[in-house]
C-alpha cells in the first residue's frame, strides 16, 4: 500500500512471464493488495489496473492503468485487449439496487463479452461467502450449499447471480475459470468493517450492542491476495481447479463484537474491554429498521435516501455463518501465511487513522 513497505511474505514463485493481467477494481481494498502481490511475485508479467482514477504513482514500469467503468461497454472492451488473465475483483456495495445490478451484473456481462471477443484465456472471479446466506444461521457450510433464495440483503443474491454468470461463461467458452469466496476482510485500506467499528468505539454508544453478535469467519486482506495467486498459478488446462468455487478464510471463527474489541486493543484504547458489552434487545430495533426501510421505499421516486439503520444491518449483526475451507486447502494448497496477530499489527496505523478522524 502507498506509504507502507511492501511485504516480503512467501507466495507462489513463478514470475508470470508471458502473462498480461487485468485487475478490475485495482484501486479498491482487495484489488490494490492483489496488485501489490502481483508486483512482488509476477515481476515478468504486465499488470493492468482497470479503474476510474489513479491514486498510486510509485508502481514499477510493468504496471499500467486503463481508465474506464464496468458499466461502459466500450471501455471494458478496450481494457481486455491483449489480456491473458482477468482477476475480476471489482464489486459495488450500495443500497441503490439499480446501481447494484448495473455494476455487478451488467458490468460482469460486459466483461465476459469482452473477454470472449478478445480471447482472454482465464478468468478468476472474487465472489462472496454470503452468496449462499439466507436469513438463518449456517455452520461449516461447504461449496455445495445452494445459492441464496431469501437473503438479508440484495447484494448477496446479486453476487450469487454474477458468480453463476462467470462459471457458466467458462463452460460455454471452454475458457479456464474459478471463483474464490472470501468472507469479511480486514486490513490496511478496509472501507467497510473498520470504518464502522472505529467511529463506534469513539461514540457515546460504544458499550451497546444488538443481540449477541454474529459468529463468522474473517480474513486478512493480504491472505486473500495470496489465495488469488495460488488459484492463478494452478488454473491451468486439465487442472482440478478449473470450473470450481472455493471458500477461503483464515481458519478461525470470531464474534464480530469480539473482533471490535480486538481492534480496539490493537490501538491501545483504554475502554477496549468495555466495548459493546451492554446488550440491547433486537426486536425493537428491528421494528425501527423496518420503518426506515419503508420510508426509503416511499421516497425512492424522489430521492435515493440511505436510512441510518436498515433491516439488513440488524439481521447481519446477529446472524452467525461459518464456512468450510477444506477444498481450498486441498486443491489450492491454501493456508494463511499471515497470522491474525500479524495482520492486526499491519492494520494498526489504518485503525488509528480511522479512530482519530471519527
Amino acid at each position: 500500500m502507498e506509504g507502507e513497505p511492501r511485504s516480503t511474505d512467501a507466495l507462489p514463485q513463478y514470475n508470470g512471464a508471458g502473462e498480461v493481467y487485468l485487475v478490475t477494481g485495482g484501486e479498491g481494498f482487495l484489488g490494490r493488495h492483489l496488485v501489490e502481490a502481483l508486483i512482488r511475485h509476477r515481476p515478468a508479467a504486465e499488470i493492468r489496473i482497470f479503474a476510474r482514477k489513479q491514486s498510486y504513482f510509485d508502481d514499477p514500469p510493468n504496471v499500467h492503468y486503463v481508465f474506464g467503468d464496468l458499466v461502459d461497454r466500450q471501455s471494458v472492451h478496450a481494457a481486455c485487449e491483449g489480456i491473458t488473465t482477468v482477476f475480476h475483483v471489482a464489486s459495488l456495495l450500495t443500497p441503490n439496487e439499480d446501481m447494484l445490478r448495473r455494476v455487478n451484473i451488467d458490468g460482469t456481462r460486459y466483461l465476459l463479452d469482452a473477454a470472449r471477443e478478445q480471447q482472454v484465456r482465464r478468468m478468476i472471479f472474487v465472489g462472496s461467502s454470503t452468496a449462499v446466506l439466507n436469513r438463518v444461521p449456517l455452520e461449516n457450510a461447504d461449496e455445495t450449499a445452494p445459492y441464496t433464495t431469501n437473503p438479508p440483503d440484495p447484494y448477496m443474491a446479486i453476487k450469487a447471480e454474477a458468480e453463476r454468470l462467470v462459471m457458466a461463461w467458462g463452460k460455454e467458452t471452454g475458457r479456464l475459470v474459478c471463483t474464490l469466496r472470501p468472507p469479511l476482510m480486514f486490513g490496511h485500506g478496509d472501507r467497510h468493517l473498520a470504518p464502522v467499528l472505529m467511529p463506534l468505539a469513539k461514540s457515546v454508544f460504544s458499550r451497546w450492542r444488538l443481540g449477541d453478535g454474529s459468529v463468522t469467519n474473517v480474513m486478512y486482506v493480504e491472505n486473500a491476495a495470496h489465495a488469488l495467486l495460488l488459484a492463478e498459478e494452478r488454473l491451468q488446462p486439465g487442472s482440478p481447479v478449473d470450473g470450481e468455487v472455493f471458500n477461503v478464510h483464515d481458519g478461525y471463527v470470531i464474534n464480530l463484537y469480539e473482533l471490535a474489541r480486538v481492534m480496539a486493543r490493537e490501538i491501545g484504547l483504554p475502554h477496549a474491554e468495555q466495548l459493546l458489552r451492554w446488550r440491547c434487545p433486537t426486536l425493537p430495533v428491528l421494528a425501527v429498521a423496518h420503518m426506515f426501510d419503508g420510508i426509503r421505499v416511499l421516497m425512492r421516486p424522489l430521492v435515493d435516501w440511505t436510512p441510518p439503520l436498515r433491516v439488513r444491518d440488524v439481521l447481519l449483526v446477529d446472524l452467525s455463518h461459518t464456512f468450510s475451507a477444506e477444498k481450498a486447502r486441498k486443491l489450492l494448497a491454501y493456508t494463511p501465511p499471515i497470522s491474525q496477530s500479524e495482520g492486526l499489527a499491519r492494520t494498526r496505523s489504518w485503525l488509528r487513522k480511522l479512530y482519530d478522524e471519527a
